[in-house]
């Protein structure tokens, strides 16, 4: 019999959305279970299949966590230990509480803005940076200094590496030269080879893990310091040349 009552005739319509990931899954049996679950919850219902779609592994991962929230990424293997950035050194100083003179070159300050500012905000007591010098005023400038940095770039690559251990650095002579102890990379073996040929006081960046503060820092170096020794003028310019003769000869 027709039901000519139109209140009768106004429902609404509920719309769920199932969808289920396996490897595999009988779509009938699926069905029948829902059809079971919905049975006498409403006036009418209408359990169907609609489809079935293979999912890429890419494809997979971004239905979990779009839909179950849950993240289907596998964790990328740790990195092998790189070489320490200057960066990186700087802050474990200023973290140990250490003050810190930079001069910089032009081409360089555009280089690390970011990190100029970082540290300006959060250590602005013990950085400052000033504009770079030229070599008869370096010395004056840093003899007053207890530590002079040579770490290298964190990059990594054969050629890299062998660029760390055959190169000379005008830095390392100033240290010398003012008398400063200097903080040096691992891998830097030709400027260790000068700086212990003019009998300078080497620290590992490494080490300094090993200090809880700028004060045990400072008791290190006073027991540790040598006195170095000028061979010959430092600025001559066959002066790193004639020890790397010497260094590959070792």
């Amino acid at each position: 019999m027709e039901n000519n009552n139109p209140e009768d005739l106004k429902m609404t319509k509920y719309t769920f959305t199932v969808e289920l990931v396996n490897k595999e899954v009988d779509e009938l049996t699926i069905c029948g279970m829902l059809k079971a679950a919905v049975n006498g919850l409403a006036e009418y219902d209408c359990v169907s299949h609609t489809g079935t779609k293979a999912l890429t592994e890419q494809g997979l991962k971004v239905w979990a966590k779009r839909k179950c929230n849950v993240s289907l990424a596998v964790p990328k293997p740790a990195k092998a230990k790189k070489e320490v950035q200057v960066t990186e050194t700087v802050r474990k100083l200023l973290k140990l509480g250490v003050n810190i003179e930079f001069y910089i070159t032009e081409k360089c300050e555009s280089e690390i803005k970011s990190f100029k500012l970082e540290i300006e905000e959060n250590y602005p007591t013990q950085v400052n940076f000033n504009k770079y010098i030229n070599q008869e005023q370096t010395i004056n400038k840093i003899s007053k200094f207890h530590i002079g940095i040579c770490p290298h770039s964190k990059r990594n690559s054969l050629i890299l590496s062998e660029y760390r251990k055959y190169c000379g650095s005008s830095r390392i002579i100033n240290y010398i030269e003012a008398n400063l102890s200097i903080l040096i990379s691992r891998s830097a073996l030709f400027q260790k080879f000068i700086a212990r040929s003019h009998n300078a006081h080497i620290i590992n960046i490494f080490d300094l893990e090993n200090f809880k503060n700028k004060e045990e820092l400072a008791s290190f170096l006073k027991k540790n310091k040598k006195n170095n020794v000028i061979k010959k003028k430092i600025f001559q310019r066959d002066f790193l040349a004639d020890y790397l003769d010497k260094f590959i000869l070792l």
